[in-house]
């Protein structure tokens, strides 16, 4: 891996049984989710796992979004020697991730998956049918290795597990006036709509009066249709993109940016790996998808 990976995480991948996403016995699952006992409808979020702290962090923010989103949570094994940890954690580490989940979120639908193969293949697999997917374990393959790779934004949670694992500050989004800000402002207005908060779209450039581009003003006028109830604030500043997100992130519930030009996190994504103090969401978005949409924009995504 070749950047820095506070929290970065890594899969066990390849084909497996389906996961047992069953609800607790005489616990109800999530509003909207079928009956105790039957399985969950609609696509889960997915959280990889190995035995370090930072993977229990992880887990314990996917059990929140998961109960936000209505859907079940599927703890997915991210090594293939999760035996390390057994002593650490009795019944092993599968377990007690599915217990940190059911502990935060008592009504969730929570199920465990063990798949055995070559990891990024199999990880890639498994995002197929994934609402999200979201790493905090620290072996394995990370953040490079899937974005842009998938068909579900990635997230990536860098927390220790004790304590919140995020505040209920607002969305920040790093638009960049490209064709990738639809999949980033899909992206931020689902997660600001889900928690009820609000949303801060920033776009970061260079010239001597910094403005939102017009096609990005009409993209948030389009998605306040099917998301009224979502506060939305645009703010163009003169900083560099990766400043301008790390410095929001302070009190920030979710980052949310798009990934490289060519693939992988991209050179903001990349630095904010180790700058953001919030969990960072890079969106689905296609190799290649970065055209220009107007004049005078930054890079302020990639």
């Amino acid at each position: 891996m070749n950047e820095p990976r506070p929290g970065a995480a890594m899969a066990l991948a390849g084909a497996a049984e389906p996961a047992d996403l069953v609800a607790p016995a005489g616990v109800s699952p999530v509003v909207g989710a079928p009956v105790v006992g039957a399985p969950v409808v609609g696509a889960p979020v997915v959280v990889a796992v190995d035995d370090s702290a930072t993977a229990f962090g992880a887990v314990a923010w996917a059990a929140d979004e998961a109960a936000a989103r209505g859907c079940g949570l599927v703890v997915l094994g991210a090594v293939d020697d999760l035996g390390v940890g057994a002593g650490r954690h009795p019944g092993g580490v599968l377990e007690h991730a599915r217990g940190v989940a059911r502990r935060r979120q008592p009504s969730l639908v929570v199920g465990v998956r063990r798949v055995d193969d070559e990891p990024v293949a199999g990880l890639l697999d498994v995002a197929e049918d994934a609402r999200l997917l979201v790493l905090g374990a620290a072996r394995g393959p990370g953040p490079s290795d899937l974005v842009g790779r998938t068909s579900c934004p990635v997230v990536v949670v860098l927390a220790s597990p004790d304590g919140p694992v995020g505040p209920d500050g607002p969305v920040i989004a790093g638009v960049d006036g490209t064709t990738a800000d639809t999949a980033v402002l899909a992206a931020a207005f689902g997660a600001a709509a889900a928690h009820d908060l609000p949303l801060t779209v920033v776009h970061a450039g260079h010239g001597p009066r910094p403005r939102v581009p017009d096609d990005v003003d009409d993209q948030l006028a389009a998605w306040s249709v099917p998301y009224p109830s979502v506060r939305v604030t645009a703010d163009a500043v003169q900083e560099e993109p990766a400043t301008a997100l790390a410095l929001r992130s302070s009190g920030a519930a979710l980052v949310v940016v798009g990934g490289g030009r060519h693939g992988g996190v991209g050179t903001v994504g990349r630095a904010l790996l180790t700058a953001s103090a919030c969990p960072l969401l890079f969106a689905a978005t296609p190799l290649g998808g970065r055209e220009r949409t107007g004049p005078g924009t930054a890079d302020a995504a990639s």
